[in-house]
């Protein structure tokens, strides 16, 4: 089993290899993943809940339009909310397409002026000391933004009491939602951590089974050191590969993937922003990951060389100090050192660009998007609220982007360790019985061994023509 060749990259065969240990467990992943996407789809449902409250309560508005044959076939569709008055055509903000608005806009048919809608007669009665140009309507009242700042605090929230009953119902959904995230992700961390603990149990009971059957000669060839790093070490990265890839990384494919479909279906203009910049990530992703696999090689290979010095140099400290070798120790150490700090440093400098990288595309992605989003904002093509859940989803769409430079190493460390693993299952060198092997019968308790002769590799005795007798109750032993 030699350290530098083993690891070789993602390969599909170590992955079947790896789920047959996750079969017996597969009800148990299937309620994970719909953990998973339970809190997926609440986690993308939470900047939409912020976006409706925004818009239809905090910055409930109604455009107002020339009362014109167009105008009333445009808001034909919108009958249930148009309002009318003698020369004005009243719907809310959020109904127009982009085109309608452009169009109604280009045709000067959009007044400049937006109002707010009241329905409370006795909170009418309260305005009348401020001399409120008020446009009264057989379903309400229509009260212009620009004279709300004449109205005190406390008669607006008279005003929009029902407004203010609303944010505060979506602000208890908002956290019920946050509560039901934290039990289902709680209920997920366990439940992974039970199969990733059985299936690393499962892994480790073959492995010391494997190792059981396994003849003399093996062990003379392998410490017992690396094979104990096989048992412990190998065995834990793939259960941290278990736990902090594998369900990190679906929940946050399903993220991304649910993410992309509500911001499309939210503004499909502003959402061409990010799918300019999905390229470019998929371009950063694969020349990171690329060289980083590269790097990772060069490291594990240089760690081999230090462990194996190291393990020759103690082992054989006392011939080194005979022969006055101490320096020449040093010496090669120090090259075997120097070039595992090289290949270190050469994998954290790609690791120090690709997240700085990534920092900067997110943060010009966010500047564009508050860009052009405000514009649309104050030319009316896009609601307040579409823009803030733009920037939430932001922050969560480059979320996973930003830890796949973390977890794509525990992946090249767990892939690494499962090709050792793999690589001792299929150790051949089994205690076999010869034809001419003999069951003992008639055992008295006494043991004689008559011209004996042993060896690990073919060739190089052991022991040869050993005689000697054991009688009940006497110990003998070999020691060398």
């Amino acid at each position: 089993m030699t350290e530098e060749k083993l690891y070789s990259g993602l390969d599909r065969k170590i992955f079947s290899k790896l789920w047959q240990y996750g079969k017996p467990y597969g009800g148990k992943i299937l309620i994970i993943f719909v953990l998973i996407l339970a809190i997926g789809g609440i986690q993308i449902a939470l900047p939409l809940i912020t976006k409706n409250v925004v818009d239809n309560y905090i910055e409930r508005s109604y455009l107002s339009l020339i009362l014109n044959d167009r105008t009333i076939e445009i808001t034909d569709r919108f009958k249930a909310y148009r309002v009318r008055s003698d020369n004005i055509i009243f719907i809310p903000s959020n109904l127009l397409s982009k085109d309608e608005y452009l169009e109604l806009q280009k045709d000067l048919l959009i007044l400049p002026e937006k109002y707010l809608m009241i329905r409370d007669e006795e909170g009418l009665d309260k305005l009348k000391q401020y001399q409120l140009n008020i446009v009264k309507t057989d379903k309400g009242s229509f009260i212009p933004y620009s004279e709300m700042q004449k109205i005190s605090p406390d008669n607006i929230k008279t005003l929009r009491y029902d407004d203010l009953k609303m944010i505060k119902s979506f602000a208890l959904l908002y956290v019920g939602l946050l509560l039901v995230s934290f039990i289902f992700n709680y209920l997920q961390v366990v439940m992974m951590a039970v199969v990733s603990e059985r299936v690393m149990y499962d892994l480790r009971s073959n492995l010391v089974r494997q190792l059981m059957s396994l003849s003399l000669n093996f062990f003379n060839k392998n410490p017992i050191g690396r094979l104990v790093t096989r048992l412990t070490n190998d065995v834990d990265a793939l259960r941290e590969m278990f736990t902090d890839v594998f369900v990190y990384s679906a929940k946050d494919l399903i993220m991304i993937i649910g993410i992309l479909i509500v911001i499309f279906r939210l503004s499909s203009h502003l959402s061409l922003i990010i799918f300019i910049v999905i390229p470019i990530i998929v371009m950063m992703l694969y020349f990171f990951q690329r060289y980083a696999r590269e790097a990772y090689g060069k490291v594990r290979i240089a760690l081999a060389k230090v462990n194996s010095f190291l393990s020759e140099a103690i082992s054989g400290a006392l011939l080194i100090q005979t022969f006055n070798q101490e320096s020449r120790s040093e010496d090669d150490f120090n090259k075997t050192g120097t070039n595992y700090y090289h290949a270190n440093m050469h994998q954290l400098l790609i690791f120090a660009i690709f997240r700085p990288l990534i920092d900067v595309l997110s943060y010009f992605t966010l500047g564009t998007i508050i860009y052009f989003g405000g514009k649309g904002v104050l030319g009316g093509e896009i609601s307040l609220g579409v823009l803030i859940a733009f920037i939430s989803y932001i922050h969560m769409f480059f979320g996973p982007i930003f830890d796949f430079s973390e977890r794509y190493n525990i992946l090249q460390s767990a892939m690494a360790s499962s090709e050792r693993i793999f690589l001792l299952f299929e150790e051949d060198d089994k205690i076999h019985s010869t034809k001419s092997a003999k069951y003992p019968t008639g055992i008295e308790g006494r043991v004689e061994f008559r011209e004996v002769s042993f060896e690990y590799k073919e060739g190089e005795k052991v022991i040869d023509k050993v005689s000697f007798v054991v009688e009940p109750n006497e110990s003998v032993a070999f020691v060398g």
